[in-house]
């Protein structure tokens, strides 16, 4: 039987970035994720909900340790890592309700791979409606799904890479950076007082083959 080939890759939400907020005397910022690999790993997976954060506009905080920790494992070298993420604010927010929000993207998940982009869009869809269901929908400030095929990965540091939301594109779907879609999901015209500007930088470490 020919071994396996792997590579430990972890990636990790770096800082963020409140060039506006939502509400005009400050946002309170969390994020929620799940990240897994295809059967082909085992299915490995991981959840994270992030600290709240309280930001003004101009403000930059890092995430620091687990904080941002979206997945950290080992990966088959021919496997893909699926991940969905959820940016939210609101005054009222605690740390209770953001589990409860992770709680239900990870139910909504349900751990099953099927085509390339599915796992991620049902972790997203699943936090935006808890989100919606406790709080206010134009809470959520942005949403990333995304798909990361280990071959197409740098042994090493890769990034770090920044994802932008605002209220006018705040839906973000990629497939290793290589392809890119933004959908208008609020037209500011018709909703003057919902604006805002945040950047979220990420990297992807990967590390040395090895064999099993």
């Amino acid at each position: 039987m020919a071994s396996s080939q792997k590579r430990f890759v972890s990636i990790l939400l770096q800082e963020v970035m409140c060039n506006r907020p939502e509400d005009t005397f400050g946002d309170e910022f969390f994020g929620v994720s799940v990240a897994q690999t295809s059967p082909i790993s085992a299915s490995r997976n991981k959840s994270l909900a992030t600290p709240i954060l309280e930001l003004r506009g101009g403000e930059k905080k890092a995430f620091r340790g687990d904080d941002g920790k979206v997945f950290a494992d080992e990966v088959e070298t021919d496997d893909r890592i699926e991940i969905g993420l959820m940016f939210g604010e609101d005054d009222s927010i605690t740390g209770t309700a953001v589990n409860a929000i992770l709680d239900a993207a990870v139910s909504g998940a349900g751990g099953s791979f099927g085509a390339p982009g599915a796992f991620a869009a049902a972790v997203v869809t699943a936090a935006k409606d808890k989100l919606a269901g406790m709080f206010d929908p134009n809470d959520v400030l942005g949403t990333v799904q995304k798909v990361v095929y280990m071959d197409k990965l740098q042994e090493g540091r890769n990034g770090p890479y920044q994802w932008k939301f605002t209220a006018d594109s705040h839906s973000i779907v990629e497939d290793n950076h290589r392809f890119e879609a933004k959908e208008t999901l609020l037209d500011s015209k018709t909703h003057p007082l919902l604006d805002w500007n945040y950047r979220v930088s990420y990297v992807i470490d990967v590390g040395r083959l090895s064999s099993r």
